[in-house]
């Protein structure tokens, strides 16, 4: 499952999908565990100042979500929010620019990129603990 945005003069963007890769071959997972790696290791020197900033993709999209954090999330129980079929008239430009990328996606669509989303969080949860 996944689905393909479609713009003239932009690339085509797979905005979601789900995968069976294993945890630990994602990027998060490695980013994470060599930064708690790098904490334990600064524990052992207590009287050391240090600094540790982690960025990912994740949760921003593309949302490519491993099956197992996907499953947590049944797109069919997501509720549609109450501004879903806002026409962003009176919202600044840049939030009508980013909803035409979601037009012509379908609420199911919709619903299972925020699955896809969740699941992403959930696997940087379990990262961080």
């Amino acid at each position: 499952m996944s689905y393909t945005v479609r713009q003239p003069g932009y690339k085509d963007l797979r905005l979601y999908g789900v995968h069976d890769e294993p945890e630990e071959a994602s990027a998060p997972y490695y980013l994470y565990s060599r930064g708690i790696d790098f904490v334990r290791r600064c524990a052992e020197d207590g009287d050391r100042p240090w600094c540790l900033v982690i960025s990912t993709q994740e949760p921003h999209d593309p949302y490519w979500a491993h099956k197992p954090y996907y499953d947590l999330y049944d797109p069919a129980s997501i509720p549609q929010p109450p501004s879903y079929h806002d026409d962003l008239h009176d919202k600044p430009r840049y939030y009508q620019r980013l909803r035409t990328v979601w037009q012509g996606m379908t609420w199911e669509h919709f619903a299972e990129a925020t699955a896809c989303y969740y699941a992403s969080i959930s696997l940087i949860d379990a990262q961080v603990g």
